[in-house]
């Protein structure tokens, strides 16, 4: 979900698809947790006990609903983790549905459909120091990175914006990386004014420093046009555009031997738009 590279697009969204996919896989939710204010985090582990596909920080899964539509979501747990996927999800009832119905219908026991992983906004191996902003829920694929900054001692520094305590996720998990000046609230309480100070942070580039950004199309913009000085190839982005294809898969796609999905009637009051689900 996202791209990775500077000033380039390759961004998932919601897709029509009529299928499940056929070699993908079918894990079984163990955990929902409120992480905040409409954001539930979902535990997802495999069925027979067995390791899960590996993945890098960064990635994402493709959650395939019964209705052939398909949704990306980030993995916010630590890659070294074999048994597990985690992802986080921000109730949007402005949204396609998608989140909906994984707040209204997914719930611990259930089996769902998803792809394996894949990653188009990675670390890069290079950097000497890794810079993220995060925005709402886009700190999803940045926690992940940071699990595995924190596992093999890279630096980094990270600055999570949200308009209040209420609406930050992960704070129990983060508590440590807070005290350690690892990474740093920034609450505006809804107010423009209050914005972070992106152009104070960025207006030097320290060498060997890449930035990392996911979050509103708002911060996004703000930051892309903050950083025009850094030198090519060190600001990476995650968007989230549902206009755009999604990222072209080597996953094979054919009918699934099972009809597992998620979902059920949803109706978004934005839209009127109905999704259909078992």
């Amino acid at each position: 979900m996202g791209f990775f590279g500077r000033k380039t697009s390759d961004t998932p969204t919601d897709t029509a698809t009529d299928k499940h996919p056929k070699h993908g896989l079918c894990p079984l939710v163990r955990q929902v947790t409120y992480q905040a204010n409409s954001i539930n985090s979902y535990e997802l582990v495999s069925t027979n006990g067995c390791k899960l596909p590996p993945f890098t920080p960064g990635a994402h899964i493709d959650f395939h609903f019964s209705d052939g539509r398909v949704r990306q979501y980030s993995l916010s747990n630590d890659p070294s983790e074999k048994d597990r996927y985690v992802i986080a999800v921000l109730r949007d009832l402005e949204g396609s549905g998608g989140s909906v119905a994984l707040f209204e219908g997914v719930h611990a026991g259930r089996t769902v459909s998803i792809g394996k992983p894949r990653n188009n906004f990675s670390l890069d191996d290079t950097a000497s120091r890794h810079l993220f902003i995060a925005g709402g829920i886009g700190i999803a694929p940045i926690k992940s990175m940071m699990h595995h900054l924190q596992a093999t001692n890279g630096e980094f520094l990270t600055y999570y914006c949200t308009k209040s305590y209420d609406d930050t996720a992960f704070r129990d998990e983060f508590a440590t990386l807070v005290e350690e000046g690892k990474l740093i609230y920034h609450h505006d309480g809804g107010d423009p004014i209050k914005n972070l100070d992106i152009e104070e942070i960025l207006k030097e580039q320290e060498p060997g420093t890449h930035l990392y950004c996911c979050g509103p199309p708002g911060l996004m913009k703000a930051v892309e046009k903050t950083s025009s000085h850094w030198p090519e190839g060190t600001v990476h982005f995650e968007h989230f555009d549902q206009t755009l294809e999604p990222a072209p898969t080597d996953e094979k796609i054919g009918v699934s031997e099972y009809d597992i999905g998620v979902g059920f009637q949803v109706k978004t009051a934005s839209s009127d738009n109905v999704y259909e689900a078992p």
